[in-house]
C-alpha cells in the first residue's frame, strides 16, 4: 500500500499495513527515519560513498534489512560500498530500500 498523508499522528489514519516511504531531504534522512519511530515502513533512500554510506550503516545498525535497487541484500555496510561500485553511478549515490525485519 502506497500512502500519502500530511506529517501528523499516525493514529489519525486507519491503513494497515507498511508504508513506502521515499526520503528526499538532503541529508536529513535519519532524523527523518527517527522521526517515524515505531511506524511500520518501508524507506526508499539514496546514499552516497563519499559520504560513509551513513543512512545504509544506520538502518542496519537498527536492525533493518536493506536491499539495492535491483533487489540485492545489503547485509553489512561494507556491502553498501561493493553495491555501489557495481553501478553506473561508482562515485555517486547509490539506491536502496529497506524493511523492518
Amino acid at each position: 500500500m502506497l500512502c500519502r498523508a500530511p506529517l501528523s499522528p499516525r493514529r489519525q489514519y486507519r491503513w494497515t499495513g507498511p508504508c513506502v516511504i521515499k526520503l528526499d531531504v538532503e541529508g536529513a534522512e535519519i532524523a527523518a527515519i527517527e522521526g517515524t519511530s515505531g511506524m511500520d515502513a518501508i524507506f526508499v533512500y539514496e546514499d552516497w560513498p563519499r559520504s560513509g554510506m551513513p543512512v545504509t550503516e544506520h538502518l542496519l545498525g537498527r536492525g533493518f534489512r536493506v536491499f539495492g535497487y535491483d533487489g540485492t541484500e545489503i547485509a553489512s555496510h561494507h556491502e553498501a560500498f561493493d553495491f555501489n561500485k557495481r553501478t553506473n553511478e561508482r562515485y555517486g549515490p547509490s539506491n536502496f530500500y529497506a524493511i523492518a525485519k
